[in-house]
């Protein structure tokens, strides 16, 4: 019989294709300097000392929004903001409808203990009553062609932003936080 570490561990790790189009990475800004580095040699960056200050500037930025969970990005970019869903159950023509997230923890518990459940794909949901989420406004940007820009925070930082926000580390006024409602 296998544990569940050993089930959890076959059930997440499946093989995963992502695609991303027309999207620029560190590399490519790192070429893009390349071409265009200054001539003085005292401004000149090595490729790990180019992806150092990167790091560097990405994580002060990372603990700055995480501290205040709101950063406006500079030469008016637009900015960062925490926002929160209320989240609820609700009827529609007879069958149940609900915005909760999936819990996957207590999801793959169950599916552990209880085959039928797992065959049937049952699904546990989070019994928060709001659901922080974090938003890139284009609001304040001053830039052209707004719509073909996008800043997607990655994975740790929606995570860090996330579980400090649900700890309730800082304390905020109602007038602070803006809900995001249906619609």
């Amino acid at each position: 019989m296998e544990t569940y570490k050993d089930f959890r561990v076959k059930t997440i790790n499946k093989e995963r294709h992502f695609k991303v189009k027309n999207s620029w990475g560190v590399y490519d800004y790192y070429k893009y300097y390349r071409k265009n580095r200054p001539k003085d040699k005292k401004f000149i960056l090595t490729e790990k000392q180019f992806y150092a200050f990167f790091r560097r500037v990405n994580q002060l930025l990372a603990e700055e929004f995480v501290r205040t969970q709101h950063l406006e990005f500079p030469n008016r970019m637009g900015e960062l903001e925490m926002l929160q869903k209320k989240l609820r159950s609700f009827f529609v023509d007879g069958k149940l409808k609900t915005n909760r997230p999936v819990d996957w923890d207590a999801t793959l518990k169950l599916w552990y203990e209880d085959k039928e459940a797992c065959d049937s794909k049952l699904l546990v949901r989070r019994d928060a009553p709001i659901n922080p989420r974090i938003r890139y406004s284009k609001a304040t940007a001053i830039y052209v062609n707004r719509a073909f820009y996008e800043f997607v925070p990655n994975r740790f930082l929606m995570q860090k932003a996330i579980k400090n926000f649900s700890n309730q580390l800082l304390c905020f006024n109602d007038s602070e936080i803006k809900n995001l409602y249906d619609g």
